[in-house]
Parts: structure tokens; sequence; C-alpha cells
């Protein structure tokens, strides 16, 4: 109990420092300076401060502002070109930027353009599984990212399978189309997605807990 009480004391104690922003500054700049602080390390660290300090986002944007205006400063210091600029999303500012763009934005994606967004991510998705993906790396042959093109010549045919709905075997068939070169998995994904196409993903089944089967059909 004593040792649960020390920690719940140092972390109080270490959240007031959070609010001073010369410690915060110093903090983060500080961390960024040991040659053992990952990638991973910076998203987490990000992630986590900017999750402390959600209910005060005045004092957040202001702790923002300095680190990136440290950061540009940095960036022109070592002559880098400016389009390099926060496409790298490198440093603790770049993750908090992220993080901050996604609290602010929230309420107006719920209500304003978060319909529009998922139908465009749905058109886009399905105009990259026209084709073959790599089930491993994500590349994909209608990849919208270079970095993420499948470049070599890889000779597929689309497939016609009928799926029935799991949860009501006397519902209608729906139609999919799937590649012959998808995966199990992929497969599995693409059925589920036209089965369940009008619930919420979170309410649907996973891919990994359903069996594919084949069905006779009665005349």
């Amino acid at each position: 109990m004593e040792v649960q009480a020390n920690v719940e004391k140092a972390l109080t104690l270490f959240g007031q420092l959070l609010t001073k922003k010369h410690f915060l500054l110093t903090f983060i700049r500080t961390l960024e300076a040991q040659r053992s602080f990952s990638m991973r390390d910076r998203g987490n660290v990000a992630s986590l401060i900017m999750t402390a300090l959600q209910g005060e986002m005045e004092y957040a944007t202001g702790v923002l502002k300095q680190l990136l205006s440290d950061l540009i400063d940095r960036n022109l210091e070592s002559k880098n070109h400016p389009k390099l600029l926060l496409r790298r999303t490198e440093s603790v500012a770049e993750k908090m930027l992220t993080n901050w763009f996604t609290f602010l934005l929230y309420k107006f994606l719920k209500e304003c353009a978060g319909e529009p967004l998922f139908m465009l991510y749905c058109a886009i998705k399905q105009q990259m599984e026209k084709g073959p993906i790599d089930a491993i790396t994500g590349e994909a042959r209608y990849s919208l990212s270079e970095d993420k093109l499948i470049r070599q010549q890889i000779d597929y045919k689309t497939l016609t399978l009928h799926c029935v709905n799991p949860e009501n075997e006397n519902a209608q068939e729906v139609t999919v189309k799937c590649l012959n070169c998808d995966t199990i998995t992929q497969v599995k994904e693409k059925l589920l997605d036209a089965v369940y196409k009008g619930s919420p993903y979170s309410q649907r089944p996973k891919a990994s807990d359903m069996d594919l089967g084949k069905a006779l059909r009665t005349a």
C-alpha cells in the first residue's frame, strides 16, 4: 500500500510539472537528445503528453507552437528541403501535432465530414481491391503510394462468389467479387464487407472467427 501511495504521489507531482511550460519543453528536448529514444518512443510520449493535456488545449497549443518553431529553426540550420518538414514525423512535435488535430477535429469529423470521408475511404478501398494486395507487406497493384506499389506483373482472375449471411441463411445471397490470388483471410474480409456493409464494424464478426464453406444449391 505504501508503494502504491508513493507511486500515486509521484504521478501527481509529475502531472503538476507537465503544466509548467519550461519543464515540459526541457523534458521533451532532453528525451529527443537521447540516441536510444526510438520512433515508437517518440510516438508514445507525444500521445501520452497530449492525452494528459487534453483538458488544457490552450496550454498544449502554446507548447506545440514552441516545439514546431524549434523544429523549423533546426530544419533551416541543417538546410533540409522545406518540403520534407512535417512529412517524416520523426520528432515528438510532429507526432503531437497529429494528436492535436485529432482532438480538435473530432466534433467536426463526427458531425460534418465523417460520412464523406468514410465514403471516400470505401471508394479507395474498393478500387485497391480490384487488383492483388500483398497480405504481408500491404503492397497493392492499385496503390495510391509509390512506396506500396506492386511493380511486378501478376496474372490473376476475378472470381464471383455468392455469400449467405451466416446469421440468416434464408436471406438473399450477396454477390462478391474476389481474386484467385487472394488469401483466405482477404476473401473473408471481402465477404464480410459485403454482407455487413450497413452494420458498424465493431458489431460484425471477425474474419478469424468465420469459416468458408461450399453450399450445395437445390433446384
